[in-house]
């Protein structure tokens, strides 16, 4: 198994609503650098609402799911990846709108919106596969 269920739980359990308010500041920030229409934020980071994502520190009064902080982390994956990648932010952005043939003809924006955890995984291990080659 690649998750351990006992360090996966201890890890999140030791976040606090501080962590998560910083880490959805940071999201936005992120999301606002690719271009992603705020209306989509919600897709992203399933059950939080585009007023909290626009103001956590004043929305948020609960600590996070372990579900939603992972689609943070991954976010902020995707980014790091993606500034390795590219060196200009333009590029960086073009890349999460455009549709790309490795992707089975989706965007990155397409898989991240679309709900599914397991396929923000697979989109993570494909741009770390591009970092490392």
């Amino acid at each position: 198994m690649s998750i351990n269920p006992i360090v996966f739980n201890e890890r999140n359990n030791a976040y606090t609503l501080n962590d998560d308010q910083v880490a959805i500041s940071q999201f936005k920030h992120i999301l606002e650098e690719w271009n992603v229409e705020s209306e989509l934020w919600a897709n992203i980071l399933e059950g939080i609402s585009i007023q909290t994502i626009e103001a956590p520190e004043q929305e948020l009064d609960q600590r996070l799911t372990p579900d939603q902080r992972e689609r943070l982390f991954l976010v902020a994956s995707y980014d790091d990846a993606l500034k390795a990648l590219f060196l200009q932010e333009q590029h960086r952005r073009e890349w999460i709108h455009n549709k790309h043939k490795s992707l089975d003809g989706y965007s990155p924006l397409d898989i991240l919106t679309c709900g599914s955890l397991l396929a923000m995984y697979e989109l993570n291990d494909y741009l770390q596969g591009l970092v490392r080659s």
